[in-house]
């Protein structure tokens, strides 16, 4: 009988976990965080989609050579059936299920939609047989049921929430990961207090007399403090609308945290274009994206 060699079991091991040649597909894709993250672990961005036309153009913008389609899910994703190995990855919108958007103008029926498409989307990644799969979505009792289910059917499923700041994203930022468990593990084994950075070391044009981030109306009076956080700690949670103000010491407003910023905030490189769209647009978009950081540690091999 024929003798297998360590080294050949540790080749066969590290070939099998390469992302050499790994597709990726991007649904609800946003202006690119996730495939920004993907490529930057070494994977193909071939597929976009999303509903909203403007972040599709933001996409194409940096991701030209990917396929793009506009599209409102549920829907049918062409994905691979010959063998490719492909990485499928979503992010649903969590608007109507996210707590700092929460009003009592959100409709039940609005947040059964967004439940719905959670559903949708993680049984179409374990029954199509990607190479591996990742969900990020906000932390929502709704959301923690569809997984938690999930994983009771399937062993190959698995979740965590995840406080980005501990990944080394400068915010507050609180999502739930959920993927095969070698993928979920990854987050797992990189979350360290030791990960944290400040939100002044993304932001190098501050004012020299900047000393807090603050969020809400009423700029010049003395805010709550759950209001202010000091720029030496990760910044709030970069959101769709909520302003963000840069402030001094006495929490009078010095400027609004720039477009840029937010960017820097949200670890996207700092050549990402966005085009020609409106200021209020690209806010918008920013707020909604994935940050690439956590999707490039959770696909890059240790």
């Amino acid at each position: 009988m024929r003798q297998t060699l360590l080294s050949q079991i540790f080749a066969k091991e590290t070939n099998d976990d390469s992302q050499e040649n790994v597709e990726f597909y991007d649904l609800f894709c946003g202006l690119g965080g996730a495939s920004t993250g993907a490529a930057q672990a070494g994977m193909r961005v071939v597929y976009a989609a999303d509903a909203d036309q403007q972040a599709l153009e933001v996409h194409a913008l940096n991701h030209p050579d990917c396929r793009h389609e506009c599209v409102r899910f549920p829907a049918t994703v062409p994905l691979p059936t010959d063998g490719r190995k492909f990485h499928l990855h979503g992010s649903p919108p969590c608007n109507e299920l996210s707590s700092a958007s929460y009003s009592t103008t959100t409709l039940h029926r609005d947040r059964e939609r967004a439940t719905a498409l959670v559903e949708w989307f993680v049984d179409l990644a374990s029954t199509r047989s990607p190479r591996s799969w990742s969900f990020e979505q906000v932390a929502s009792e709704e959301v923690i049921d569809v997984l938690t289910r999930a994983r009771r059917r399937d062993r190959n499923v698995d979740f965590d929430v995840f406080r980005f700041e501990l990944l080394g994203v400068p915010q507050i930022r609180r999502r739930v990961i959920a993927g095969p468990p070698h993928i979920v593990d990854r987050l797992r084994m990189h979350r360290s207090e030791a990960n944290v950075r400040a939100a002044r070391s993304v932001m190098p044009c501050l004012p020299p007399e900047a000393v807090y981030i603050r969020h809400g109306k009423s700029p010049n009076q003395r805010p709550a403090a759950s209001c202010v956080r000091s720029l030496s700690t990760p910044a709030f949670a970069v959101l769709t609308r909520n302003p963000m103000r840069i402030v001094d010491a006495r929490f009078k407003t010095l400027r609004h945290m720039t477009v840029a910023e937010k960017l820097a905030l949200q670890t996207f490189p700092t050549d990402y274009a966005l085009g020609s769209l409106y200021k209020k647009d690209k806010h918008r978009l920013v707020g909604n994206a994935v940050p690439p950081l956590v999707i490039r540690l959770m696909l890059c091999p240790p």
